[in-house]
Formats: C-alpha cells, structure tokens, sequence
C-alpha cells in the first residue's frame, strides 16, 4: 500500500514509525490488513473487513453476500449503473490485498471484465464489486465510494424556486 494511503496511520505506532515515513513497512507489520484481521477474530467469525481505498472506508461483509451489498448496506454509495447485475462493469475494483480470500470470478463476471481495457487487466487484478464474495479480509481500490449522505440529491422545487 502505498505511504500517502489514507488508512497509513492506522499500522502499528512506535519502532516502525520512521520507516513508514520513508515509505516502508516494520517487519512483520500488516497495516490495516493486520488490524482488520484482530478486530474480526475478537467479533464474529462469519463476517469478513474489506478496506476500500482511497477513502479508508472499513466494510464489515457477511458470508456470501456481494462487497458492494455490504457497502450500500453499510451507508455507501458504489459506482454502478446496473445495479449489481453484474453487466455494466463500472463497480470493479482493483484488488491490493487478500486475493486469495476472494471468490472465483464466474464465467459471466470474466465475460462483463472483458468489457474493460486489456491494458488495465493485465497490470493489476480487477473484479466486479456487485459479484465479488470474501471469504477473508482484504483491501480494494475503488475511487467514488462515499456515505450516502454526501450525495446531492437535487430538489425538484428548489431548482424550479431559483
């Protein structure tokens, strides 16, 4: 993950501190993914942490449930114009942690990922947030999530008062 992320302070305080500023991690020391995975063990064995950069946005996903119906469960507003249909590929993500606790990507999934840039596919790992399943914590990068609540949501009258 890289220095500038927004969930950096949250790694463990003290000896690896001037490392971090130089841009690296203490030996042994997770991040975020280290802390989720604590925080998870003490609660509930059947729920798993996704990290969304770069907002620092911590979801709590249920088993078998889709990390974008967790984050709009949660509050979050996720780019789609499907709707998790799983056909528009506007709500994939890239993967930065925890690929081997993801669901195998459907023939259906890989099909609508084709629809993204052959560029983009192979440097990094993209699946599509409305057909994605953990099985473990991870962290993914999926810039435009944001609470609900910071939505502007136009009033009919108020543009029609002005």
């Amino acid at each position: 993950m890289a220095s500038g992320s927004s969930l950096s302070g949250l790694s463990r305080p003290g000896v690896g501190q001037a490392r971090r500023q130089r841009g690296q991690s203490p030996p042994g020391d997770l991040g975020i993914l280290g802390k989720v995975t604590r925080r998870i063990i003490s609660t509930n064995a059947r729920t798993h942490t996704v990290a969304v950069e770069p907002r620092g946005i911590l979801l709590e996903v249920n088993e078998g449930e889709s990390v974008m119906a967790a984050a709009e469960r949660s509050g979050y507003h996720w780019p789609t114009l499907c709707h998790g249909d799983g056909t528009c590929s506007i709500c994939w993500v890239e993967v930065t942690v925890g690929g081997e606790h993801l669901s195998a990507a459907t023939d259906a999934e890989l099909a609508t990922l084709n629809l993204l840039s052959p560029r983009l596919r192979q440097s990094r790992e993209v699946r599509l947030a409305c057909q994605l399943r953990v099985t473990g914590d991870a962290v993914v990068r999926k810039p435009g999530v944001r609470p609900v609540a910071e939505e502007e949501t136009p009033s009919v009258n108020a543009s029609v008062a002005e």
